[in-house]
């Protein structure tokens, strides 16, 4: 089957990417900025999510980006991140939840502080974020 290629033009919508600085974040987030999204992007490293911002802003798609560090577990800088892009872009009109974390090891090797990681992240974040 083949696919149709599907344009999307988000050049008046205000798009928030979590766990932005690599993998499917990373291209979620230049890929709305192609559609010419302004996207805020974030990331518990500054030093890891700046630069990603950089290279959206220096190419030549229309969108742009701001970088945030961000605890996505931490309600407090959640609530941080979120008032900066409403002050940046004036709304949220999209939000991908893609921050997540696992321990690459057997279920039964985790210890309860390894397993409690995961859901602050994986739940825990995604639920301050929504």
């Amino acid at each position: 089957m083949i696919m149709p290629e599907v344009a999307y033009d988000y050049s008046d919508s205000a798009v928030i990417v979590t766990g932005a600085s690599s993998g499917i974040g990373k291209v979620t987030a230049e890929q709305f900025a192609e559609d010419g999204a302004s996207v805020a992007i974030c990331s518990r490293a500054q030093d890891r999510i700046g630069p990603i911002a950089e290279a959206i802003n220096d190419s030549d798609g229309p969108g742009a980006a701001l970088a945030f560090e961000c605890n996505v577990t931490d309600r407090d800088s959640v609530q941080s991140f979120v008032d900066e892009t409403v002050d940046n872009f004036g709304e949220v009109d999209v939000l991908v939840n893609n921050v997540g974390t696992g321990l690459f090891q057997p279920f039964n090797n985790l210890s309860p502080d390894e397993w409690q990681t995961i859901l602050d992240v994986n739940m825990t974040g995604t639920y301050n974020m929504t």
